[in-house]
């Protein structure tokens, strides 16, 4: 027992520092609440109280309802505040630290998956989305572990489990691949994967008559399994074609003046994204900084190139070389397709292949220096340091950083935490005009209503005795035309807002 106990420590810990620095000041950082994240928020808290679950909800430009409803429940559950907002992303990511280690581990060696899921523990990229309540965050979830589950049902060098564990297996794989449908619009791309998988495991089960049967039987139910979770979705679909397209189209590169040229913008941008120039907004990563941390990039692309290699070797592409880079070139497509490159979001599902590149670049170079053990040393001294960078790189530099705050609005976060502090009964107006609105809105609906008011409406508005007036923009002119009104209002400095408090006549 003790033995097993040592071998599973390094994977053990590697979830237990995932977990972390996933659930770590989750109701604090990011500092604030982004647009996205509040209307996803709201339309599922109304959701849970109406009981009114949606298959896909007209929220932005449409959104599939899964993610919705599953943050619905978790508000339901933790409250209408960051944490409820967030739980389920900080949940989503650390169990896909555990599949991309397990679908690594099935695929090639373990210590290639437990190198790739150090660095995936720990990388700012994925740190980011699993921190974000973005419904992205759940594709490469259901894609490794719908893909872990089949391979576990049917590769013939697994130890014999019996009939009725192999096809349950297959329907679990089918069940998550088809909630992959409901999660992100980039999953549409994957059935092109699924087909090199397929192809692929069919050439290596031909082996014999009896395999080959039996390889067909569960493809055949795994795919009418995913048939039916996908089924909603696809009649929602049907009957409102212009919600499969809406998004895709605000974004394509075709409704560019210049489609190629587009296309050739985005290929460039996707090209050094890694390695180069990330994603230039604060927002998402610290600004223009490569999406992997040098060390994490080299190893990257040495893992790539040997992969690569080995792809077009017999047999490879069922010992998964191929598979692997067919995800990655497949899943790359939806960026390569889209405006404003790079984009954080757009790739998310080549995160798995990337990071296990990165651990098959890793392992190789590990290779080379086992034995001697002052190089091993160093080398595993490198992978702790490219943890602590990252770590410090998203919790210090990132998180710390005032645009990130601005970007969040973290501003209008503080107002609906101050109105939430106020005794029950006291009046509370805020004038807003944007959507600054809504997110004090969603913070303060389980306190006291709050009253919402544009800057025309604050001259016929008659505020009680001891209410609390909270501008949102432009707060001396309001402060003064109050003042005009022969209102006395006491004005109080919160820092980055200023409430005023409607005195009393003696």
């Amino acid at each position: 027992m003790w033995a097993k106990l040592r071998a599973s420590f390094p994977l053990l810990f590697t979830i237990a520092l995932a977990a972390s620095c996933r659930f770590y000041a989750l109701d604090r950082i990011p500092p604030g609440i982004y647009w996205d994240e509040v209307i996803d928020g709201q339309k599922g808290l109304e959701a849970v109280r109406t009981r009114s679950f949606e298959v896909f909800y007209h929220v932005g430009s449409g959104r599939e309802g899964l993610w919705i409803n599953m943050l619905g429940l978790a508000e339901a559950a933790f409250g209408a505040n960051q944490f409820g907002l967030r739980v389920c992303a900080a949940l989503a990511g650390t169990l896909t630290v555990l599949f991309v280690y397990l679908l690594a581990r099935e695929l090639f060696s373990n210590r290639i998956a437990i190198f790739a899921a150090w660095f995936l523990a720990l990388s700012f990229w994925h740190l980011w989305i699993s921190r974000m309540a973005f419904r992205a965050v759940l594709m490469p979830l259901f894609l490794c572990t719908s893909l872990y589950f089949l391979l576990r049902a049917w590769r013939e060098e697994l130890p014999a489990r019996s009939p009725v564990s192999q096809w349950l297996l297959v329907i679990v794989s089918g069940i998550l691949y088809g909630l992959g449908f409901h999660s992100y619009i980039a999953f549409r791309f994957t059935p092109f994967l699924i087909a090199v998988f397929f192809v692929s495991e069919y050439r290596r089960q031909k082996t014999s008559r009896q395999m080959t049967t039996r390889w067909l039987a569960m493809g055949a139910l795994w795919l009418g399994t995913v048939f039916l979770v996908a089924l909603p979705l696809g009649l929602h679909f049907l009957q409102h074609p212009q919600d499969f397209w809406l998004r895709a189209s605000q974004v394509s590169i075709f409704s560019a003046p210049n489609p190629t040229k587009a296309f050739g913008i985005a290929v460039l941008a996707t090209v050094g994204m890694f390695n180069i120039r990330g994603d230039p907004g604060p927002l998402f990563n610290i600004p223009e900084s490569p999406h992997l941390l040098f060390p994490v990039g080299i190893v990257f692309l040495l893992g790539l190139i040997l992969a690569s290699k080995r792809a077009f070797q017999k047999d490879c592409m069922a010992s998964g070389y191929g598979l692997l880079c067919a995800w990655f070139a497949i899943l790359i497509v939806p960026q390569l397709l889209t405006l404003d490159v790079p984009n954080s979001v757009r790739v998310i599902g080549v995160i798995p292949p990337v990071f296990i590149f990165a651990g098959m670049g890793a392992d190789a170079i590990y290779e080379r220096l086992k034995q001697r053990k002052a190089y091993v040393y160093a080398f595993f001294l490198g992978f702790i340091l490219v943890g602590a960078v990252e770590i410090y790189r998203y919790f210090i530099v990132w998180a710390r950083d005032p645009e990130v705050a601005r970007a969040f609005a973290q501003r209008y976060v503080e107002v609906g935490q101050y109105l939430n502090t106020l005794p029950k009964g006291t009046a509370c107006y805020v004038i807003a005009a944007d959507w600054g609105r809504e997110t004090v809105r969603f913070l303060t609906q389980e306190s006291h209503p709050v009253k919402f008011l544009a800057a025309g409406q604050v001259a016929a508005t008659n505020f009680p005795c001891d209410s609390v007036i909270v501008p949102l923009y432009n707060t001396p002119m309001i402060f003064a035309d109050l003042a005009s009104r022969k209102l006395e209002v006491q004005p109080i400095n919160k820092g980055d807002f200023v409430v005023g408090v409607v005195q009393c006549a003696p």
